[in-house]
Formats: structure tokens, C-alpha cells, sequence
């Protein structure tokens, strides 16, 4: 005990107080220590680690072939690729790369146990397999012209011959003839004759194919072949393999105090395993663990601090541990000193809600004292966003709303069904008052999400090479996100997606394919997205501007 007095952490600990609630309707001075209490506690953390290995494959037209190649040789491909899984996961020599650095270091050892480490790659390899749909030719069938090379000349419509220009297809026509009276006066007549343009016949050879009814194919240039879009001409893929050699970290933290063990454990284990090494000193226990298990046990000690004080009259208690003390257990003063302010924040939110955005760093005083002082202006928005509210309704009869990026008119007929009915760009409704439309909106969206977005899903998949199959589709009206991929590989989408034009719902629909491959947020999961999607910033920025311009709901 003798060791941490000396630290005072006290000290610290208080004046951190202090200066959280300086400035806050109190002053430092108005914290008054009443006593303080510091005792050690013990953490042990036990890990254990599970090798694996990993497999990622990309399948691009033609490519390069890598060092390790296979031709067409699918078994030696696949042989080789469980190969290299088994070593992942039964290598010794493999395994001692990461467990040497877990016995160097026991701080980046805790840190490193939060997830899963790649620690080995193994030399990419590849195969090449024949594209089935020109069958490795590179070309296909010309779809304009069947493969005939030759297209029906749409002048004469494959006849040959079109209408005489100059008779109008009828073969003659009335010439003017003079004729003289005996006074010498002179007057005309007319007499129908033989067309001289086209002998009688009514048509001429046609100029468009001369006379063979069939002209040359634009699309493919006369050869009936084109270039295979699937493969784009090279007649066969390259599949890449890259093989990672993974470790899987179990953690089983402990805590012996001889008080707030608990309470300190449930904040630890909320934590990061990085932030438990920072704030913990550990070191590896060499009496216990067993490596041929891969098994490692560390020990820490450090302090916790107890702090009672006195604030505006009112008795808290804070307790922190670690050097300088880091809180784990603080008191709600702050619900004390902005009492007031609180109640007038929850008489707003029974009139509009309000959304307070701030940097993620931002500090509690920071955001109540922008609040305080603030309060007049974020009432007067509230009343302000209640008057619109009530003065326009967005399901108003002849109100705009959205389909696929199309502007429908909405219709609202006494005749009309429970559910919405489109026709053409009118949707029909039933009056009622808002609730009741827009849980219409919601069942309307939702049955177009189910009837579009498989198709778009599918279309969309067969760009992305690790797609095998149809992930499940899930449709819901969200809050707060266009789409969202669970670990199980199901996808669900944001029912309000589908009033969006097919390009943007396009962008976010490879973007939840992207997180099957990858599912955080990294360089991995943005280079996979700039390879399927090179636009993909720009049509980010489109959903939004779409948004912001139509006042699409989200």
C-alpha cells in the first residue's frame, strides 16, 4: 500500500475533477475532497490462440498468370490451396513466427489478442478456366444479325425495290400538254402517262442494298462475330488465389480487488484489448500457460483510486484505477449542475425532436455548455420545424414521390384499396391522415424492394468473383443506413432505397457485396470497392445530392 501513497494518485485524480466541471455552473474550488482510499488490484488475462487459414480469390478476364501457375488444372489448383490451409493451421514452424512475438513483448502481445492476426502469406497461385461463353474463341454470335453478317436493309424493308419518288408508286402520271385555239389563244390539258422514272412499274431498285434487300452488319462488320462481353475477347479468366495464415485470439479476462472487481471487469471488457494494455502493466506469467497449447497467461497490477468530495452541497463518489486514475465508475454530477437545462431540452423533444451532431473527441462540458447556451435558439428551430410540419404534408393529394428514380403524383381516391397502387406514373391511395399513409408508403416500398432489388442483387453479383450464389436479401425501413451486411453473409436493405435512380441503388448494393469479402471498413474493403465500382465516390455523392435536391425520405 505504502508504494501507491507515495504516487499520490489522488492528486491527479481530483484535479481532473476539477477541471471537468470548471466553467459548468461551478468553479474549482466549489469540489471539496472528503477523503480518498487507494488500494492494488490483480488482473490476470488468460489467451489462447487458434491457427487457420484463409482463402481469397479474384477472377479477372485474361491477367497475368502468377509465378505459381496451373493452366487448366483445377485439381492441382485446389490440391495446392488445401495444402497451404493445412499448413495455416497444423505448421509449427509457421505458428513460432507469431509466437515469438507474443513471448517478446507482453503489452503488444494483450494489444494483438483483440482480434483475429495475419501473420504469414503464402506466394499467390493461380488457374486459368475457359470462358463458357464463347467457349475460349474470345467472340460470340452477333446478336444484331444472328451471325448472318447481313441485316434486312430497313430502306425497302428486304425487297429490294422502294416506291417511285416521282409517280408515288401508281407507275404514271399526268403530264401537261399545250393546245392553241384558231385565234391563236393557247390552253393546257393534261393526259396520264407511263412514269418514265420507273417504266410503269411503280418502284425502283432500291439504292440502300441495290436491289438485295440485305445490307452489312454495322454491329459486327460483316463477319457475324463479336467480341465476347463476358470475357472481353480473351477468351478465358485468370483466377488468383491469395492464402493468409491466421491466429484467433480467445480472451478470458479476471480482476482480484478487494472491492469494484466487478464493476472494473464489466468496463475492462467493454474496452479494447489495446486500451486494457495501455492503461495495465502486464507481464507474461513463464509458471503458467502451455505454448504447445498456444496458450499465454499475463499479470498486471496497478491501483484503484477512491475519491469522495463534496460539490454545490451534494456528496459524490469517483473511483478510477490505473496511473494517473482512469475513471471507471463516475459520478452523475452533471445531471445535477444542468437540472434545469435538462428540463427544458425534454419539453423540446415533446415538441420536435432535436439532433445534436459533434466531433466523436467531444468533451461532455463541452456539449452541455454549447447546449446552455444555445437553449433560445433550439427552441425557437423546434417551434419552427413543428409549424412546417403541420403546414405541409408530404402525403398530400398531388404530392411527388418516387420510384426507381421516376417522379409519380400521388392520387388520393375514397375508392381506393388499403395499399398503394401504381399506374403508369400515378400511385392511387385511400385518404387518411398521415400515420396511415405513410405505413402505406412502408408496405408499398417494401413490395417493390422484394420485386426489383433480386434481379439488381443478381446483375450486380456476377461483377464480384467471390459472390458463388445469391446471398438471403432482408428489406426494412432504417433510420440511418442504405444497406447493411451481416457475418451469416445475409444483406438487408433500406426499403426507401428503391426511390432511388437504378445506378445509385447499383453503388450501394456492390458496397454490401464488397462487405461479403471484407467486412470492415478498411484499405482492403475501399481497394475491392474502386476495382468493382471505379465511380463509386461519385455516385456516393449522387445518393446524397438525390436526397438532399428531391427530399427523398430516408
Amino acid at each position: 500500500m505504502s508504494e501507491f501513497d507515495e504516487l499520490s494518485l489522488h492528486e491527479p485524480f481530483l484535479k481532473g475533477l476539477r477541471n471537468l466541471v470548471s466553467g459548468n455552473q461551478a468553479k474549482p474550488e466549489d469540489l471539496v475532497e472528503i477523503s480518498h482510499e487507494i488500494f492494488d488490484f490483480e488482473a490476470m488475462a488468460t489467451v489462447t490462440w487458434e491457427f487457420y487459414g484463409k482463402r481469397e480469390e479474384s477472377k479477372i478476364a485474361g491477367g497475368a498468370k502468377e509465378q505459381i501457375h496451373f493452366g487448366d488444372d483445377t485439381r492441382g489448383y485446389e490440391n495446392h490451396a488445401r495444402e497451404c490451409l493445412l499448413q495455416a493451421r497444423d505448421s509449427a514452424d509457421l505458428h513460432e513466427i507469431l509466437l515469438t512475438e507474443l513471448r517478446q513483448d507482453a503489452k503488444e502481445a494483450v494489444a494483438k489478442s483483440g482480434g483475429a492476426v495475419r501473420y504469414y502469406d503464402f506466394k499467390p497461385f493461380s488457374m486459368s478456366e475457359r470462358c463458357d461463353e464463347c467457349g475460349g474463341d474470345g467472340q460470340t454470335r452477333c446478336g444484331e444479325c444472328g451471325g448472318r453478317g447481313k441485316k434486312t436493309c430497313s430502306s425497302c424493308g428486304g425487297r429490294g425495290r422502294q416506291s417511285c419518288s416521282t409517280c408515288g408508286g401508281s407507275g404514271g402520271v399526268n403530264r401537261p400538254h399545250t393546245q392553241y385555239n384558231s385565234d391563236g389563244s393557247t390552253y393546257v390539258t393534261y393526259r396520264y402517262e407511263s412514269c418514265s422514272s420507273c417504266g410503269g412499274s411503280g418502284s425502283n431498285t432500291c439504292y440502300g442494298c441495290s436491289g438485295s434487300g440485305t445490307v452489312r452488319c454495322g454491329g459486327c462488320g460483316g463477319s457475324g462475330y463479336v467480341q465476347c462481353a463476358k470475357c472481353s475477347g480473351h477468351g478465358y479468366f485468370t483466377t488468383v488465389a491469395n492464402i493468409g495464415a491466421y491466429a484467433k485470439p480467445s480472451v478470458n479476462l479476471r480482476i482480484k480487488s478487494r472491492a469494484y472487481a466487478d464493476e472494473l471487469l464489466d468496463f475492462l471488457c467493454a474496452r479494447s484489448c489495446k486500451f486494457i494494455s495501455q492503461t495495465i502493466p502486464f507481464y507474461q506469467d513463464e509458471e503458467s500457460g502451455d505454448e504447445s497449447s498456444h496458450l499465454f497467461s499475463y499479470v498486471g497490477s496497478s491501483a484503484i483510486t477512491r475519491l469522495n468530495f463534496i460539490l454545490l452541497g451534494k456528496e459524490y463518489e469517483a473511483v478510477g484505477f490505473s496511473n494517473p486514475p482512469y475513471a471507471f465508475i463516475r459520478p452523475p454530477f452533471f445531471d445535477d449542475l444542468f437540472a434545469d437545462e435538462i428540463l427544458m431540452l425534454e419539453k423540446i423533444d415533446a415538441d420536435g425532436k432535436i439532433y445534436l451532431s459533434h466531433p466523436a473527441r467531444s468533451k461532455p462540458a463541452d456539449i452541455l455548455r454549447f447546449i446552455r447556451e444555445h437553449l433560445d435558439w433550439i427552441a425557437a428551430r423546434a417551434r419552427s420545424q413543428e409549424t412546417k410540419a403541420t403546414r405541409l404534408s408530404p402525403y398530400a393529394d398531388g404530392s411527388t414521390h418516387w420510384l426507381l428514380g421516376a417522379p409519380l403524383r400521388l392520387r388520393l381516391a375514397q375508392d381506393a384499396t388499403r395499399d398503394i397502387h401504381h399506374a403508369g406514373d400515378i400511385l392511387i391511395a385511400a385518404p387518411g391522415d398521415e400515420d396511415a399513409l405513410a405505413a402505406a408508403f412502408r408496405r408499398f416500398h417494401q413490395q417493390q424492394s422484394a420485386a426489383h432489388l433480386p434481379t439488381m442483387v443478381a446483375h450486380e453479383a456476377a461483377r464480384c468473383p467471390w459472390v458463388r450464389e445469391q446471398p438471403p436479401l432482408r428489406y426494412r425501413a432504417m433510420r440511418r443506413s442504405w444497406g447493411n451486411c451481416r457475418r451469416d453473409g445475409i444483406l438487408t436493405f433500406n426499403t426507401r432505397l428503391i426511390q432511388y435512380p437504378p445506378a445509385l441503388i447499383a453503388h450501394v448494393i456492390i458496397h454490401e457485396l464488397c462487405h461479403l469479402q471484407e467486412h470492415h471498413h478498411g484499405a482492403a474493403f475501399y481497394a475491392l470497392m474502386q476495382a468493382v465500382q471505379p465511380d463509386w465516390q461519385a455516385r456516393k455523392a449522387s445518393l446524397e445530392r438525390f436526397r438532399r435536391e428531391h427530399g427523398v425520405l430516408m
